[in-house]
């Protein structure tokens, strides 16, 4: 255990830290704990977990809605390009006639 500085110590007070409070073992701690005790750690830690969960659970709808609008995007952009090819093959396609009705 580590030991608290108290105004008697030959430090300096300057160099005193009197909002430490001691390190003890966790598991020690609940060892010597009541039933009681034991439960409102686990319901404290499942409540953690909870909120971890829920946060994770929360950036993962984020990311599923940005997702889904690169989709949505990429799409878009798929048949912009699409009917581009459409228009730029059929005026190819009439060039082609042009050219052939002007060397008959």
């Amino acid at each position: 255990f580590s030991r608290l500085k108290t105004p008697n110590d030959r430090t300096s007070k300057s160099k005193m830290n009197f909002s430490k409070k001691p390190q003890f073992n966790q598991n020690l701690q609940l060892e010597k704990a009541t039933a009681a005790t034991k439960l409102l750690e686990k319901r404290r830690l499942m409540h953690v977990v909870q909120e971890a969960y829920l946060q994770q659970k929360e950036e993962y709808k984020k990311q599923q809605e940005v997702f889904k609008r690169k989709e949505n995007e990429l799409r878009q952009k798929d048949l912009e390009t699409q009917e581009k090819w459409i228009r730029d093959n059929k005026q190819l396609m009439d060039n082609t006639e042009k050219k052939r009705r002007a060397d008959k």
